[in-house]
């Protein structure tokens, strides 16, 4: 699996490969979570607004699966959001 994209995130490192998107932590308590990019059914985008201190700056990102299942990447930088919205094709 080639790494395509690696930002930092809420919680550690999200992750864009060929093969998958995930969200690797080395926090206690938290656990590393993958969706396959063929799952990805569609991605939200939720920037901050700029009234708030980090506003225009970052991003909240949404991935979700076929199911229930659902991956969440918060304060990520709004031109790589932006730049992985565009590379899943949504």
């Amino acid at each position: 699996m080639a790494e395509l994209i690696r930002t930092k995130c809420h919680i550690g490192h999200l992750v864009i490969t060929d093969n998958a998107v995930r969200i690797e932590t080395k926090l206690m308590g938290q656990r590393n979570k993958m969706l396959s990019r063929a799952s990805i059914i569609g991605v939200d985008m939720m920037p901050y607004p700029k009234l708030l201190g980090i506003g225009g700056k970052h991003a909240d990102l949404t991935f979700y699966g076929a199911g229930a299942e659902s991956i969440e990447a918060k304060v990520v930088k709004i031109g790589v959001a932006r730049e992985i919205v565009a590379l899943l094709g949504f």
